[in-house]
């Protein structure tokens, strides 16, 4: 992975190993062949079996990391040519179901049912709408009690986010054991099952919380063979808590320009207008969460 060193994080890098490796699994004992006798039908064939078990986004991120892998080869001499030049990435789902927002009575007894860092997890997911790679790996550093504050750089975007503290998130903080280590994770077991098996390992746990209250079907998250059909997406995942807090802000009538400041979401009509908030108006639309624990 020496040819993406310098161009991306380790997170990055990671994701690259993950799906470089998946793509060696599937190709059995091929993947001992000459990186030259591998054709572009190869790749599609692989895209494709993809496609019947994961979202057409996340099977373009793992083609990216073929078609970087097979570039590097081609740019090495290591192959004539290159049979990743001419894939297409996935195209977007046809799937009409839309994610949704949880209501509250779903809340509560979703926090009743989860334990340790997973209910510390729907909590930060609430009170700050963040997503779930971005608070798996969340450190102490990142957390100002003093101005009531929470600061990082989100991984997907790289855009920085600067929110106050919610009034319940700050009691939770409270109630939670400090390590002496300002850089230590705040939920160290799920970082550290995070940065060795990605996101889809955290999604699986938080799917089966789901299952428990009856939000979703219990299902099996073992590899599918090949042929299987694609599962079918759920209205509700880990997403659907950023969901909940901007439904609620919104619902509160905190202004929209507002909402995506605070969650951080890329608005270019926002953007183009210059608008922002002062760290006391944002204040005010946290207080609009309600408290659930």
């Amino acid at each position: 992975f020496e040819f993406k060193k310098g161009e991306t994080g380790e997170m990055g890098l990671q994701k690259y190993r993950l799906a470089i490796a998946r793509f060696l699994e599937w190709l059995g004992e091929r993947a001992h062949h000459d990186i030259g006798r591998f054709a572009s039908s190869d790749i599609i064939r692989y895209r494709n079996e993809l496609l019947k078990t994961f979202a057409p986004s996340t099977v373009a991120n793992k083609i990216k990391a073929i078609k970087a892998m097979f570039r590097m080869a081609h740019e090495e001499g290591m192959c004539a040519e290159n049979p990743a030049a001419t894939v297409k990435l996935s195209k977007k789902s046809n799937s009409t179901i839309e994610r949704r927002a949880f209501t509250l009575e779903e809340l509560v007894s979703l926090l009743k049912t989860a334990s340790g860092e997973w209910r510390s997890m729907i909590l930060f997911g609430l009170y700050t709408g963040q997503r779930l790679g971005d608070l798996a790996m969340l450190r102490w550093t990142a957390i100002n009690l003093e101005s009531m504050e929470v600061r990082f750089l989100t991984r997907k975007t790289k855009h920085p986010i600067l929110q106050p503290i919610a009034e319940p998130l700050k009691e939770h903080l409270l109630s939670l054991n400090t390590s002496d280590d300002p850089s230590a994770f705040i939920h160290p077991e799920l970082a550290l099952r995070y940065e060795r098996h990605g996101s889809g390992s955290l999604s699986n746990q938080f799917s089966d919380l789901l299952a428990v209250i009856g939000l979703r079907e219990k299902v099996s998250h073992k590899k599918k063979p090949k042929g299987a059909s694609q599962r079918e997406t759920s209205q509700i995942s880990f997403h659907s808590l950023r969901a909940t807090a901007v439904t609620l802000m919104h619902e509160a009538g905190v202004p929209a320009s507002m909402v995506e400041q605070w969650v951080g979401h890329n608005s270019k009509e926002v953007n183009r207008r210059y608008v922002k908030h002062g760290h006391e108006a944002l204040a005010q639309a946290t207080s609009k969460l309600p408290s659930i624990s």
